[in-house]
């Protein structure tokens, strides 16, 4: 970002009333640059201590694969910083009073809905890996991103999912709607279809396989976002080669899901045992939470998926 477009969001919220906002934009971004600084000159010790371990070690050895993991880990921190202060902007009243309200809302809504639907499967992440999601055509693993470095629990072909049960997790840990602490937008919701009896069994184990979002693009039932990144999104769904329609604010989802519903019905029938494992796999999936104390398992959730 130039001097100009800096001196133009100063101006504006002056304008605005909005100079706490600003302050607070101002001192966040500073903290990202000198994170970021940081970030790069421990990825450039990585990378001088890489070329030591190449020269005595070979390319199977621990020495080795530690090191490259150290190269990628840093790699890939320095690269969500840029896209952090990429994306960074002076927070909004109105935006920050939606975000705060609209976990509870939605959650109760979906799960109403979709109630026992476990074909229907949500991802959280962050505004700004919402573009390299539909750049690179699909969600995948840091490790299929970055060389093996993994940022999360989640298997190099699985990625990590809930159900309309569980979706407040995604939304309270994985969507960024807290982000305006650290003055960055709300993330964004991917609602994906699963793949019938080859995702059925993860969904105990809260994921579900990757896949071409352009070869299967049937799945992408819709992208939830807020209101400030509705046009941006359909701006990169456009870019990209996607329907441009299948992004919605939380509120428009809500009816789209009765649609879903409806069609799943008309489904489930045909697959009677089907449904019967789906309704054993809600059951696993709680039993399982349910052995994990609170503790443990908000350190499981905030492992999980953080990533992507």
């Amino acid at each position: 970002m130039g001097l100009f477009d800096e001196w133009k969001i100063k101006r504006e919220c002056a304008k605005s009333g909005r100079k706490k906002e600003y302050d607070e934009y101002k001192k966040s971004k500073e903290a990202y640059i000198t994170e970021k600084n940081m970030h790069e000159r421990y990825l450039q010790k990585a990378k001088l201590s890489f070329e030591e371990v190449k020269k005595i070690h070979s390319t199977s050895s621990r020495e080795y694969l530690t090191a490259l993991d150290e190269v990628n880990r840093w790699t890939y921190a320095v690269s969500e910083d840029e896209l952090k202060l990429e994306f960074i902007r002076p927070n909004n009243a109105e935006d920050i009073k939606y975000r705060e309200q609209i976990i509870d809302k939605f959650s109760g809504e979906i799960s109403k809905i979709l109630l026992g639907d476990t074909s229907i499967r949500f991802h959280g992440t962050p505004i700004y890996f919402t573009r390299e999601i539909l750049k690179s055509g699909g969600i995948f693993s840091s490790s299929s991103r970055f060389d093996g470095y993994d940022s999360s629990t989640d298997l190099e072909d699985e990625i990590s999912v809930t159900t309309a049960e569980t979706i407040n997790r995604t939304l309270s840990f994985f969507t960024d709607f807290y982000a305006f602490s650290r003055c960055l937008p709300a993330g964004c919701l991917f609602v994906l279809r699963d793949n019938g009896a080859v995702d059925s069994e993860l969904v105990k184990y809260a994921s579900m396989k990757s896949f071409k979002f352009r070869e299967q693009p049937e799945r992408i039932l819709g992208i939830c976002t807020t209101e400030e990144n509705i046009l941006r999104v359909k701006g990169w769904l456009k870019q990209y080669g996607y329907d441009e329609n299948i992004v919605y604010t939380y509120e428009q989802f809500l009816n789209v899901a009765k649609t879903l519903k409806k069609e799943n019905k008309d489904r489930v029938p045909e697959e009677d045992s089907e449904k019967q494992g789906y309704q054993s796999e809600i059951v696993d999936e709680v039993e399982l939470i349910n052995m994990l104390e609170e503790s443990e398992e908000n350190e499981y959730l905030e492992n999980k998926g953080k990533t992507r």
